[in-house]
């Protein structure tokens, strides 16, 4: 027979693993694009709405990629004007950097779309 304390724990185990797929569930069907980074620039979280506003198959870049790779894409095919790959990369990164807690936007050029982003860095969160 199980002892109180694991079947405590096992409960426990069940109600965090549910709470955890209806968060999986929310995020995946939210209406808005939502895609995290960690310290490093590598992706930990997007759902589809994000995919589907930055007009990517999510094989293309999915969790695990870096953000200095997306850059790189998007930037390859125009979306943020003409000039150097690697230029625009670069000032990309740097202003991820200086604007961690503001909002800005970027309008891609081929189809007038205007993308929102908001960085909101969690708390104890430092960029290197």
């Amino acid at each position: 027979m199980a002892s109180t304390s694991t079947t405590a724990c096992k409960e426990l185990e069940l109600q965090a693993a549910q709470s955890v797929q209806r968060l999986n569930t929310t995020l995946e069907n939210f209406p808005g694009g939502i895609c995290m980074f960690n310290k490093d620039f590598v992706m930990t979280v997007a759902n589809r709405g994000h995919y589907e506003i930055i007009q990517l198959d999510k094989h293309w870049f999915p969790v695990g990629s870096t953000l200095p790779d997306i850059f790189c894409f998007h930037a390859s095919r125009g979306d943020y004007g003409d000039g150097d790959v690697d230029e625009i990369v670069a000032r990309m990164l740097a202003d991820v950097k200086v604007n961690m807690d503001k909002k800005y936007r970027v309008t891609r050029p081929q189809d007038g779309a205007t993308l929102e982003f908001t960085h909101t860095p969690l708390e104890g969160a430092t960029i290197s």
